[in-house]
């Protein structure tokens, strides 16, 4: 219930032991879409869904066994540069020059067969494995009615897991 002061003897730096750190980062948290699994074991477990969010992910080393490693004296820590962990599909319809202004987009989907993915922070772009619906899709439903695109080409983005273009299909 109250607000205690004390100074160290000496300065001290964490770990104790002088043991090196490594750093990682993700962003946006955990959420819950998202969720890290052990306090020791850093693993990003993630489902798409819609309005997927942009997860992006930067270390400061590249493995818990090899560095670069940062000495616990350091005041500054680099991350490097955030890198991103989801592959970006851009799905255009344009008409072509004769076509009548009266013929639309009815139904337009993007789906997949891996809607999980677990990503380890310690082994960076290695670290994807990627986890199977036993054939059923998740989807993305980017048209549910009639969508006039002769006008201006119709063009929406979606955010899937990298590697998935062979169970990846648009309908």
């Amino acid at each position: 219930g109250g607000v205690y002061s004390f100074t160290w003897d000496e300065q001290k730096y964490w770990p104790y032991d002088d043991r090196k750190l490594s750093f990682m980062a993700y962003s946006p948290d955990a959420g819950s879409q998202y969720l890290l699994l052990g306090e020791n074991y850093p693993l990003l477990t993630m489902w798409l869904h819609d309005d997927m969010d942009d997860v992006m992910y930067a270390m400061g080393s590249t493995s818990p066994v090899a560095g670069p490693y940062w000495k616990s004296q350091r005041t500054v820590v680099n991350l490097g540069e955030f890198k991103h962990m989801l592959s970006q599909l851009t799905v255009q319809v344009i008409a072509a020059p004769a076509m009548a202004s009266s013929i639309m987009i009815g139904s337009l989907e993007v789906s997949t067969t891996n809607e999980i993915a677990t990503f380890d922070l310690t082994k960076g772009d290695d670290g994807f494995s990627l986890a199977g619906l036993d054939g059923e899709y998740f989807a993305y439903e980017m048209v549910t009615g009639a969508t006039a695109f002769s006008g201006s080409p119709f063009s929406q983005t979606v955010l899937l897991f990298p590697q998935t273009q062979d169970v990846t299909k648009i309908s």
